[in-house]
């Protein structure tokens, strides 16, 4: 009856409950249970109504920032002030429409005050203020239902600047806030980001022709700011981008592909995913080349022209397999005490690495079939397990692999390899033969 009723006849007792959490002394904490059940209550009202008390929520905003809630020290009244600006957010929300400026301004606030966070030294709650963590919190529970039944697309403008915090405070030493970090990451991987509304003006020409469509690529603006973060300093978040990309881009294969056809010219989001995940696959660190090999395998399994089981391999492909096979060959320096030899030594052998896990992933990606690119690439990564670790291991596992998922056709297999090939496979430790 409350969600068909005018606002107007409710005013008294929605003004009485809008005041309730608000009632105190600004300097004063309520107890948390009492905090809780106000606003909890509010946050009923809120949903009940919908955007007929659209005012209120901006009232209600102000009230939060006045008697500082966005850091309340008590976890249930954190999380409700988390729910509350998800409703109020939803409650504001307008089919093609935009955010509200409050909204915004908020977000741009807590973006502000998170800016610890992206901090190299961040990876320690010892070292950033429990406020700031706090604070974080709210912007968590906030984000995460504002995900749910596919309405990731339409907050996306508004929320998206606070994801780089997000994604910095996986790996903080506070167990509470690095949960909810990862689970709201989770979240905004799998929401649905299809399509999205382009709420600019039309130019003079679009108004004439009518030309001008609503519906715009949503995907992005989050690739771009996922490319932007590739290059931190912090390696744990260049492996969550990598993680986030294994889901993302099967998630979203059919608008990252532009329709699920194998163009000329690849499309923009594929080429931004490409380039991301090539430059992951040279990081420094081990754990970010691995883990973008394994973004890689799911980019080409479920992205048509990609090569993999989707079907077809594009122009891009094509010239992103020739770069890592070049990388793969990247010669290794003799090892040296000279502080600048040891890191030459190191990127050399990062790149060699990443080629191998790139290509290994091109393979990984045609499990129960043998394509006619295969043999050529899979023979000349053979001289890989004599390389130094982790070069050698990758390489190891990968004929191991090879070997488990073609066993069972290998009497048909065979016969796409030169008797050559077949000797450096024996060599490798494979035991693939017509009578295994």
């Amino acid at each position: 009856r409350t969600a068909r009723a005018s606002p107007r006849r409710l005013s008294a007792l929605i003004r009485t409950l809008c005041s309730g959490p608000f009632s105190g002394d600004k300097k004063s904490k309520n107890g948390s249970g009492e905090s809780y059940r106000q606003l909890r209550l509010l946050r009923t009202v809120l949903d009940e109504c919908s955007w007929r008390v659209l005012p209120l929520g901006q009232q209600i905003v102000t009230k939060l920032k006045e008697f500082d809630m966005l850091s309340h020290p008590y976890k249930q009244v954190r999380s409700e002030v988390g729910n509350l600006l998800a409703s109020v957010t939803r409650a504001g929300y307008r089919f093609g429409g935009s955010p509200s400026a409050f909204l915004r301004s908020l977000v741009g606030e807590l973006k502000s005050a998170l800016e610890p966070l992206l901090s190299s030294k961040a990876d320690s709650s010892s070292n950033v203020d429990k406020r700031v963590i706090s604070m974080a919190n709210v912007a968590i529970q906030w984000m995460i239902p504002c995900t749910y039944f596919g309405q990731t697309v339409y907050f996306q403008d508004l929320l998206l600047p606070l994801l780089p915090a997000v994604l910095h405070l996986q790996q903080n030493s506070d167990a509470e806030a690095a949960s909810r970090a990862k689970f709201c990451v989770t979240t905004w991987a799998w929401g649905s980001w299809n399509v999205s509304w382009d709420t600019s003006q039309p130019t003079e020409e679009e108004s004439k022709t009518g030309s001008k469509s609503a519906r715009v690529c949503a995907v992005d603006p989050i690739l771009l700011l996922l490319r932007s973060l590739r290059k931190g300093s912090n390696w744990h978040v260049r492996k969550q981008i990598a993680k986030f990309l294994t889901v993302f881009v099967p998630r979203h294969a059919f608008v990252i592909s532009g329709g699920g056809v194998v163009a000329e010219e690849p499309h923009p989001s594929l080429k931004t995913v490409k380039a991301t995940l090539v430059n992951l696959l040279s990081d420094p660190q081990v754990e970010v080349r691995e883990e973008a090999a394994v973004a890689l395998r799911a980019m080409l399994t479920s992205v048509p022209g990609s090569g993999g089981s989707a079907g077809g391999m594009g122009k891009m492909t094509q010239k992103m397999q020739k770069k890592l096979y070049k990388m793969s060959r990247t010669e290794i320096p003799a090892y040296s005490q000279d502080e600048k030899a040891k890191e030459e030594r190191a990127q050399a052998i990062s790149k060699r690495h990443g080629g191998l896990l790139g290509l290994s992933a091109m393979i990984f990606s045609q499990p129960y079939d043998v394509p006619e690119w295969l043999p050529h690439i899979l023979i000349g990564l053979a001289e890989h397990t004599r390389d130094t670790i982790p070069i050698s291991t990758s390489a190891k596992k990968l004929f191991q692999e090879f070997t488990r998922t073609h066993q069972d056709e290998w009497h048909i297999f065979e016969e796409k390899f030169t008797e050559k090939q077949l000797d450096t496979l024996r060599d490798c430790g494979s035991s693939l033969t017509y009578f295994a």
